[in-house]
Formats: C-alpha cells, sequence, structure tokens
C-alpha cells in the first residue's frame, strides 16, 4: 500500500470480495467520524442527573434514539421491528424533544437561534 489518503481506500476495496465492497466502501466512507451511537452516548453523559432521570436508562436511550434514527433513515426493513413505535416513539421524542430544550437552556441558546438553524436546515425548508 501506499499509504496515502487518496490510494489507500481504493486498494482496501480492491482486496475485499465483491459482495462486499460497497458495505466496506460505506464504512471506510465514515470511518474517520464518530458515530452516531457514540455522540447520543456523549450527550446522555454531558447532562445533569436531573436530566438523565427524565429519559430512560442511558443504554436503552441510546439504542432507541439510534435504532430509530437509522430505521426512518435508511428505511432498512430488519430494523423497522426494533426501533419504538407508537406510544414508545412519543416517549422518546417526548424525552428527547425535553431533553433539547434544557440543553438549549443551559448553554443559553436563544429560541430566536434556534429557529435560524432549524430555517436553514433543509429537513425543515418549506416548513417554516
Amino acid at each position: 500500500m501506499n499509504g496515502g489518503k487518496s490510494g489507500r481506500r481504493p486498494e482496501i476495496l480492491s482486496g475485499c470480495p465483491a459482495e462486499h465492497r460497497e458495505w466496506l466502501g460505506e464504512k471506510l466512507r465514515y470511518s474517520n467520524e464518530v458515530s452516531l451511537r457514540s455522540r447520543v452516548r456523549q450527550m446522555y453523559d454531558e447532562q445533569p442527573e436531573n436530566v438523565q432521570k427524565l429519559l430512560e436508562k442511558k443504554k436503552q436511550f441510546v439504542e432507541d434514539v439510534t435504532t430509530t434514527r437509522n430505521s426512518l433513515t435508511h428505511h432498512s426493513p430488519e430494523l423497522e421491528g426494533s426501533a419504538p413505535y407508537g406510544l414508545d416513539l412519543w416517549r422518546l421524542i417526548k424525552n428527547s424533544l425535553n431533553t433539547a430544550s434544557f440543553i438549549f437552556e443551559q448553554y443559553r441558546i436563544s429560541d430566536n437561534d434556534v429557529a435560524i438553524v432549524i430555517k436553514k436546515s433543509r429537513d425543515y425548508i418549506g416548513l417554516c
């Protein structure tokens, strides 16, 4: 291997069985980023004890958030049954919104600043 950033990925992929290349390519593409699961764990840990008590146990909260996000984002049939649904999904959303509200307050982020970010988000364009 040449060790160069541009040549490493194609070289690794060329040595991989064809049936696994697409999967490995995606893993390598994002390998330098922190996983969603790690980010959610960190966010949970950064919250004061009273906020953590509003949420489920850390392991369950992290699992529910990541599974729900992955199910909704990737439309993966194998994730559909494991993601919260109905009342469980409502509780997760409610707890997440309460936590987000507290985080905004904790870091003194104004409602106006939140609105500006939401309006710029591609997920909400046209809704605000």
